[in-house]
């Protein structure tokens, strides 16, 4: 697997679809991208269109506006560490002027456990949010163990 092209990501263009990327950035909660990888499923909250004017954006802790702040989240698999291993990458993003993208960086090498660090600070407590669910189902796509550990969630949820 090792043989793929790749392609050159800098930060502030991360992947979104799959495909073989060289990544190289910290993360702000510990974690670091710095090889190949292999971006498995992607999911975002993103939307186009503002729920407020657009002249300043959305305060912080009032309404939400998916066009100012979102969450991104990527499932990989580094390609240089065998068969099995998962990184998983929670981007908060913003438009916002004076804010920066925020970066989550978590390995595994099971893919239960992904499950779990979609969950977030919740677990499996409640169901996943949507973001996180369409990474785990686009992932599932092309990788068996995720695939496994996506129909079991979908079965208890």
């Amino acid at each position: 697997m090792t043989d793929q092209p790749t392609t050159a990501v800098a930060e502030h263009e991360l992947p979104e679809t799959p495909g073989a990327y060289d990544l190289v950035f910290d993360g702000f909660a510990g974690g670091r991208f710095d090889g190949r990888y292999d971006l498995l499923g992607f999911g975002t909250s993103h939307r186009a269109g503002h729920t407020h004017p657009t002249e300043r954006p959305a305060p912080r802790g009032g309404r939400k506006c998916l066009a100012c702040r979102w969450t991104e989240v990527r499932i990989m698999a580094p390609l240089d560490d065998g068969p099995d291993r998962y990184v998983v990458h929670t981007a908060g993003r913003s438009e916002v002027t004076g804010e920066k993208t925020l970066h989550r960086i978590l390995e595994t090498d099971s893919a239960a456990e992904v499950v779990v660090i979609l969950g977030g600070s919740s677990g499996l407590s409640r169901p996943l949010p949507q973001t996180a669910l369409d990474a785990l189902a686009q992932a599932a796509e092309c990788d068996e163990p995720l695939e496994r550990a996506y129909d079991l969630l979908i079965a208890v949820q």
